[in-house]
């Protein structure tokens, strides 16, 4: 699957996502959260990583628009886990 190497197919495993149609029907954000919740070193890059996997694009061809639609979600992400209101 474009982007996702053998670790990050293991880290998916750890979360019972086994095929890819299990991956792709995920959200990036929600997977990379959930991710992070069981120890591994999530970052943006995952997202883009998956998001791209989605509609098999490398993972820097992303259209801008959802590069900034992603970014913000895991901004927003990142603040919710931390208690920042925004």
């Amino acid at each position: 699957m474009r982007n996702l190497g053998p670790t990050t197919l293991r880290w998916l495993a750890d979360l019972g996502l086994t095929t890819e149609e299990a991956i792709l029907a995920e959200d990036p954000i929600v997977v990379a959260r959930a991710l992070r919740r069981a120890g591994h070193p999530a970052s943006l890059n995952l997202v883009y990583a998956l998001a791209g996997a989605r509609l098999d694009l490398p993972w820097n061809a992303l259209p801008t628009d959802l590069q900034e639609d992603l970014r913000q979600r895991w901004k927003h992400s990142e603040n919710a886990k931390n208690g920042v209101d925004i």
